[in-house]
């Protein structure tokens, strides 16, 4: 596959030819890291009270990276347990963050709910073990793997409720809502299987699946029940949604030639990117998808004097009011934003949706989970 060049994972930030739409978002500047020689890498999660969570690099040899929690008004501050160091290894990652500053993470292949200052824990009967905490709902519970004899093992714990293992095997829980229903990863080291599991009730539903196509590790579930996934083969997936039973496809940008969910929220906006070929070149061009509207380029929805000073931005995270938070640069260094959503809907619209036909069965190429991705921090991604 040709070289994803600059603004590969990005918003190029190239106005010229692009058609004008009415501004929806207005781009913040968020103030950079206050750790002298801290590099920012990604970040994971985002809230409705616009905190966020991810992950700095330090500067000097075998320094490694550390995780972080940036709270409007209070700045940034570590969220990595006393005792804990900072890591070098790839286990390592934030994955989900809920109203009160809760962050499920991966820690050193172990599954960590963290909080500002470093009060987390570990999450209990999964110490000694691969493990991950993936999703974190407002009540505190935690769902995540844990790697158990022949496979992975999805778990749910909370203070309240102690910990418990979902009843499938070889799984991964991927997310919890808050109406207590975990999105369910099942389908051993292929990944074939996604289930919607309620905690309260115990049942489970089968999300319908294509037969012979990968699926990405970005899946998001939001309050109503609906999850967003990514399904394709290879380098042509397609984002998609399964509402009231009905899995369907939406339409990312024109011309598209490979989708990827990037978020979901619950007005059922998803945040996401494309592939397009601008001049034989392959780059990732970021889009807002919104129930009834359609999908728009991101950059079309900015001010353009919003974008003035920035060479590029990466949007990363949605939350539920539609705002989304990101990175760019500006000069050279590299700064955290965020967008704020004009006049944000009222929750549960309507979807509009493209219906899919001929639905089989998902395959999830995933052979041992990562922490969720977020954007290469390079902005630039070799295929």
């Amino acid at each position: 596959m040709q070289s994803l060049r600059a603004g590969a994972l990005c918003v190029a930030l190239m106005m010229a030819g692009t058609a004008k739409a009415v501004p929806r978002y207005e781009l913040e500047a968020v103030a950079p890291l206050n750790v002298p020689g801290a590099v920012l890498e990604n970040i994971g999660a985002f809230n409705d009270q616009g905190q966020f969570a991810g992950r700095w690099r330090l500067q000097g040899r075998g320094a490694g990276s550390t995780l972080f929690l940036y709270t409007p008004g209070v700045g940034y501050e570590t969220l990595m347990p006393p005792g804990l160091p900072a890591q070098t290894g790839g286990d390592f990652g934030v994955n989900d963050i809920n109203r009160r500053g809760e962050v499920a993470a991966l820690v050193n292949g172990h599954a960590y709910v963290l909080r500002a200052g470093g009060t987390g824990y570990l999450v209990p009967n999964t110490g000694n073990r691969y493990s991950g905490a993936l999703g974190i709902n407002d009540s505190g519970q935690v769902v995540g793997f844990r790697e158990d004899p022949g496979g992975y093992r999805a778990f749910m714990y909370s203070p309240q409720d102690g910990f418990a293992t979902l009843p499938f095997r070889n799984s991964l829980a991927e997310g919890i809502n808050n109406a207590g229903q975990v999105l369910v990863d099942d389908g051993g080291s292929d990944r074939t299987n996604y289930w919607i599991h309620d905690l309260v009730t115990g049942g489970s539903t089968r999300i319908p699946t294509l037969a012979g196509l990968d699926a990405s590790p970005t899946s998001r579930i939001n309050d109503r029940g609906d999850v967003a996934l990514t399904v394709g083969p290879g380098d042509a997936s397609r984002a998609m949604v399964f509402r009231d039973g009905v899995m369907s496809a939406i339409n990312g940008l024109a011309g598209t030639i490979d989708d990827e969910v990037l978020d979901f929220n619950n007005l059922g906006q998803v945040l996401g990117r494309s592939i397009l070929s601008h001049g034989g070149e392959l780059s990732w061009d970021p889009f807002v998808y919104r129930p009834g509207e359609g999908s728009f380029r991101l950059e079309s929805l900015i001010d353009p004097a919003d974008l003035a000073g920035w060479n590029w931005i990466a949007p990363s995270r949605m939350n539920d009011r539609g705002d989304i938070v990101g990175y760019g640069q500006q000069g050279n260094a590299l700064v955290p934003f965020m967008l704020r959503a004009i006049g944000a809907p009222v929750p549960e619209p309507a979807v509009s949706l493209l219906l899919l036909a001929g639905l089989g069965g998902v395959a999830v190429a995933r052979r041992r989970p990562p922490p969720k991705r977020p954007f290469d921090s390079r902005c630039v991604a070799e295929a």
